[in-house]
């Protein structure tokens, strides 16, 4: 990752004590959640280094896929996301008045019933980057795993 001192004086304001699960996660929500622009370079420029420590690890190939799936019914990323959401709400009054819309809309709809959450999270314009992403988003919304 590369950021301008914007984005480092943003992150530098959660101080070292912010418990979130993936900190380049955590990076672009914060960024973009206070309006700055984020630029997506397809072509690698460092190897992806998987470790016995990772939290997620790589998203190639049907095994990875399953894993997560798996993660994702056991509720791993309903926790992740209760713990962004809580490190984000101290950052509100940083946020633009479009993306503050957009996160308390997308926190209240997860506790909403099924029709209310399936409308509040189509009102609220999240998705993923991949098709696999959306239909996980998707099954994540419609099973309150997210």
């Amino acid at each position: 990752m590369v950021f301008n001192a914007a984005a480092r004086q943003l992150l530098m304001a959660c101080g070292p004590s912010v418990h979130v699960p993936s900190h380049d996660w955590w990076t672009y929500l914060l960024t973009t959640a206070a309006g700055g622009e984020v630029y997506y370079d397809p072509v690698p420029l460092v190897r992806y280094r998987v470790h016995p420590e990772n939290v997620v690890g790589s998203n190639i190939g049907w095994l990875n896929r399953a894993r997560r799936v798996q993660m994702l019914a056991r509720g791993r990323f309903e926790h992740w996301t209760d713990l962004n959401i809580a490190a984000l709400k101290p950052f509100r009054p940083r946020m633009t008045t479009e993306n503050r819309a957009i996160f308390e809309l997308f926190s209240e709809s997860r506790k909403r019933g099924f029709v209310g959450r399936q409308i509040g999270f189509l009102k609220a314009g999240v998705y993923r980057q991949t098709m696999l992403g959306n239909l996980g988003l998707i099954v994540a919304v419609w099973t309150r795993k997210i």
